[in-house]
């Protein structure tokens, strides 16, 4: 059964996967394409990156994880990696590698340039489509 569940704190709520299911698809019948593109996007930056990640044991390679949310106004296509030390500070945005044109930050290289640079191709795609969702068209 579908169902929301409201939060304590900072106020947040949680949608069952049923109901984010259900607006993907709704959303999918009235402008065909739109989510498949923002997850088929994601998929390509997390398996570039999850091939390239540099550290090869340990958690944080096995921690990138990808996902397709939506909510009142907006279908979001995430790479991400929650990993986190012995301390419980998140660390795999820190990683660096060593590049021919000096140091760099894994993070930067593999998810969040790729992203920026997929994000700019995917407006420009899906524009005319998006501006007729925000029109209620």
């Amino acid at each position: 059964m579908a169902r929301l569940k409201f939060g304590h704190g900072r106020a947040s709520i949680e949608m069952d996967p049923e109901i984010e299911r259900m607006i993907l698809r709704v959303i999918d019948d009235g402008f065909p394409g739109v989510a498949d593109a923002i997850e088929q996007t994601t998929d390509e930056i997390y398996q570039a990156a999850l091939e390239k990640w540099p550290v090869k044991k340990g958690i944080s390679k096995k921690a990138l994880e990808q996902s397709l949310t939506t909510d009142a106004d907006s279908i979001r296509g995430t790479v991400r990696n929650p990993a986190k030390d012995k301390h419980g500070f998140s660390y795999a945005y820190a990683i660096r590698t060593k590049q021919q044109d000096g140091d760099e930050n894994v993070w930067a290289l593999l998810v969040a340039r790729p992203g920026k640079k997929a994000a700019e191709v995917l407006a420009e795609e899906l524009g005319p489509v998006l501006a007729r969702l925000a029109e209620g068209d």
